[in-house]
């Protein structure tokens, strides 16, 4: 017969709690990598948040730098416009250069206004001329007579008015 030695049932009981404990110890490591692995992810997502705000800020700034540059520009050419109206209007007082500009302002409206009155006469001329040729043409194809007749009633119709201005016109002939 054989007899089951004591220690082999104390050894396997051992190695049976050893097993469980490396399971659970196991298990905990596990655990505490997944949680570690769940805070790196979110740290991971909040730096990549952050980067994303500091794209955004970054662009921000660049088109701010633009903008920045343009009003630098902007500046500098009122400051040369100040400059210029300083040197122009030296010795003036404000209400002098006041009315400088009012001067200026009327002369800009009186331009304006001459430049519709001679749009206005142009179109009054191409209409005139529009008008003189077709009289024109109507009397070059009047027969040479009734041309006659045109004049002689024209002169006719002057002297009639002379009569009526000077009535003693007509005693003299």
């Amino acid at each position: 017969m054989i007899r089951a030695r004591r220690t082999s049932v104390v050894i396997l009981i051992t190695l049976a709690e050893l097993a469980w404990l490396a399971a659970f110890g196991l298990l905990f490591a596990y655990r505490g990598k997944v949680g570690e692995l769940g805070r790196i992810r979110q740290d991971m997502i909040g730096t990549s948040n952050k980067l994303a705000a500091a794209e955004i800020v970054v662009t921000q700034l660049q088109g701010l730098e633009e903008r920045g540059k343009a009003l630098q520009s902007e500046v500098a050419e009122l400051r040369m416009m100040a400059s210029s109206f300083k040197s122009a209007f030296r010795g003036m007082t404000p209400e002098e250069v006041l009315k400088v500009k009012e001067y200026s302002l009327s002369l800009e409206s009186a331009l304006t206004n001459a430049l519709i009155d001679l749009t206005r006469n142009e179109e009054r001329s191409i209409e005139f001329s529009n008008r003189y040729l077709v009289v024109s043409n109507l009397l070059a194809a009047l027969p040479a007579d009734v041309r006659n007749l045109a004049t002689e009633n024209t002169r006719l119709n002057e002297r009639l008015q002379e009569l009526r201005v000077y009535p003693e016109a007509a005693l003299v002939e």
